[in-house]
């Protein structure tokens, strides 16, 4: 394993990246602090940070999860993989103190890099970052095919949907939405959770939209695979298909 200590002063100009994990809100990021530096055996410029030496002992269920992610979008999305990618793994306070997240997020994909936080003084077992690698790794596989047009919904949704990790308080948040304002509708998608426009909490938010590209996956997804290829700067996911999907999302709901 090639491991060599360097000093690392990035100061990056932030746009607003894939929430809702953590939102840029177009602040700067700057992280300074002594990191090693571990080539992964993923690709030839894929490579891993950390700030704790000890965990170098991730690279292997790191690469395991990188791998796993890659498999998928190849297969489902026809995405390749990037030629280089940056894996950053900080401590809470590092983490917290260094990106605009908000207390609760736990990784952030921004620009081919994905940072992970994980704490330093109880170290996680390693198997366990694997479902926030593969969700921020499906952001830098978009990000690396250019795909920034493609709707906010679908990015997430995507994510969500390849990190194999339904969240159990988004379901309970998403089904109080439904019973509060009715059938959810095209624009629950649509409106960024947040905005002055937006009915859902981001955790409701989030399983809606997972829920909607599932759905996709399920039953277009040859469709699926081709608006992400087109990736046009005119592109319209297509209306025709917005309908039918939350319709199917919302009958998946409330029969739970």
């Amino acid at each position: 394993m090639f491991v060599r200590i360097l000093f690392i002063i990035s100061v990056l100009s932030m746009s607003s990246s894939c929430m809702p994990r953590a939102s840029s809100q177009g602040n700067s990021l700057n992280v300074s602090t002594s990191l090693s530096e571990i080539a992964l055996e993923n690709g030839p410029e894929w490579t891993l940070f950390v700030e704790q030496p000890d965990h170098a002992l991730y690279k292997g269920d790191i690469e395991e999860a990188l791998g796993q992610a890659s498999e998928i979008t190849v297969e489902l999305l026809a995405l390749p993989a990037p030629d280089s990618l940056e894996l950053v793994l900080l401590c809470t306070d590092t983490f917290r103190d260094s990106l605009p997240v908000q207390p609760w997020n736990d990784a952030l994909h921004h620009e081919g890099r994905i940072f992970l936080r994980t704490p330093c003084k109880r170290p996680v077992a390693g198997k366990k970052l694997a479902p926030r690698i593969r969700h921020e790794y499906v952001h830098a596989a978009l990000y690396a095919a250019g795909t920034s047009t493609i709707p906010l919904w679908l990015n997430e949704g995507l994510a969500f949907c390849i990190e194999y990790n339904r969240d159990a308080q988004g379901a309970v948040d998403l089904r109080k939405a439904i019973q509060k304002a009715g059938p959810p509708q095209v624009n629950w998608l649509q409106n960024v959770p947040g905005s002055s426009e937006s009915i859902l909490r981001p955790l409701a938010w989030n399983t809606l939209a997972q829920c909607a590209v599932q759905y996709l996956l399920e039953e277009h997804p040859a469709l699926l695979q081709q608006y992400i290829q087109e990736n046009r700067p005119d592109t319209i996911f297509p209306p025709q298909l917005m309908e039918p999907m939350v319709q199917a999302c919302t009958k998946r709901f409330l029969a739970s």
